[in-house]
C-alpha cells in the first residue's frame, strides 16, 4: 500500500481520503473479496523529511497525541495525513 501511496505522491495526484470497511462491505463489486486494513505512516513517504518547528498550543498537541495513538500513526504522520486532507 506504501508503494502505491507513493506513486501516486510522485505523480503530483491526491491520496484518496481513507475509509472504513463499512463504506465497501455492502458493494455488489466487492462481493467475495478479501478484506484487510492497513495502516500507512504518510510522514515516511515521499522523499526527504523536512523538519519543521511548529508552536501549538498543550491541549492542541494532547488532542493531536491522542488521535495519532487512536488510529496507531506517529504525530508526525497524523499530522501529514490531515494536512494532506486539506489542501
Amino acid at each position: 500500500m506504501a508503494f502505491h501511496i507513493e506513486g501516486l505522491l510522485d505523480a503530483g495526484e491526491r491520496v484518496p481520503k481513507a475509509h472504513g470497511l463499512a463504506a465497501f462491505a455492502g458493494r455488489l463489486e466487492y462481493a467475495g473479496r478479501t478484506w484487510a486494513v492497513v495502516s500507512v505512516d504518510l510522514a515516511t513517504l515521499s522523499g526527504k523529511s523536512r523538519r519543521l518547528n511548529v508552536s501549538l498550543p498543550e491541549r492542541v498537541v494532547r488532542r493531536i497525541d491522542a488521535a495519532a495513538a487512536k488510529s496507531g500513526e506517529s504525530r508526525s504522520g497524523f499530522l501529514a495525513r490531515v494536512a494532506l486532507d486539506a489542501v
